[in-house]
Formats: structure tokens, C-alpha cells, sequence
């Protein structure tokens, strides 16, 4: 009906909090309407690419932070990555284990339409060395300390039979 299609490049902004697969509409950008009349609406379906680091649940975002075995024993600070893009110093706290969470409240992504954000949580993952990489005086440490180390039995599997 004296249409003809044609490609154009067409720059959008994207709202902050949208999520993989929400549907954005442009208006007036879409198909020319009949006999002069307004332009249709554009419809864009975003599709958001898995990061290196971060996994998106809903408005939080989730990292893994590796630590060695003497920081989840002793505590201590790391730098980890943002989603602003600057470099925060998070502190490990002593007798952390792998597993363990925390959370950095608001540094996570914008709530599509409101003023809030998510949050950013952390999951511990303590790196046990293997003996492989350990070098000779950290292999004496660990020998030392397995001399000393009181073995658990949570199990009452040790405990003497009445």
C-alpha cells in the first residue's frame, strides 16, 4: 500500500533496572501509519548478556570472593569488583567459611520505577592450597598444624560404647 521498509540505526536509552527479556517501547518509531497518519510504536525486547563475574537474581547481584585459608581464619580485607565499576575493600570476618554470605545493602542494581536498588551478596570460598603448590616452609606450618589440631567428632563415632 506505498510503504517500502528500510533499515535505520536507531540509538535507545535503557531505563535502569531492566531485566533480560522485558519488552521496551519506542514510541512512534515503528511502521508508517495509513494515509499520513502518526507512526507506530517500535517494540524492543532486551536481552542481557551473562557477566564474568555477577550473577543477576532479580535486583540483586551475586559474586563469589575467593579467600585464602588464613584470611577465613583470621579475617582481614579484599577488594572486589562493583557494579558502579569502582573497586570496594569489603572486610573478611574471622572464622569465615566457605559458603558464609554478606551482603552490601544498595549496591546492587536500580528497582525498575522506584528510588531503591538491590543489594550486592557476596559468597565466601575459602581456596584450600594442595600440598602440590605449597612451597617448603608453608608445607612445615601446615604439618605443624595438623600435629596440633584436635580432630571433630560430631558423630559420637569415637565416643566409647556402654
Amino acid at each position: 500500500k506505498g510503504t517500502t521498509s528500510k533499515t535505520v540505526k536507531l540509538e535507545v536509552s535503557l531505563p535502569s533496572g531492566v531485566a533480560d527479556k522485558d519488552t521496551l517501547r519506542i514510541p512512534r518509531k515503528g511502521h508508517a501509519g495509513e494515509k499520513g497518519a502518526t507512526p507506530g510504536n517500535l517494540f524492543i525486547t532486551v536481552r542481557v548478556q551473562p557477566h564474568e563475574y555477577f550473577k543477576r537474581d532479580d535486583n540483586d547481584v551475586h559474586i563469589e570472593v575467593p579467600i585464602t585459608i588464613t584470611q577465613a581464619i583470621f579475617g582481614g580485607t579484599v577488594k572486589i569488583p562493583s557494579l558502579s565499576g569502582k573497586t570496594l575493600e569489603v572486610t573478611v570476618k574471622p572464622g569465615t567459611q566457605s559458603g558464609d554470605r554478606s551482603v552490601l545493602r544498595g549496591k546492587g542494581i536500580s528497582r525498575k520505577g522506584r528510588f531503591d536498588t538491590g543489594n550486592q551478596i557476596l559468597t565466601w570460598k575459602v581456596n584450600i592450597p594442595s600440598g602440590a603448590i605449597l612451597d617448603e616452609p608453608q608445607k612445615e606450618v601446615f604439618e605443624k598444624l595438623k600435629e596440633l589440631e584436635t580432630i571433630p567428632d560430631p558423630f559420637k563415632l569415637n565416643a566409647e560404647k556402654e
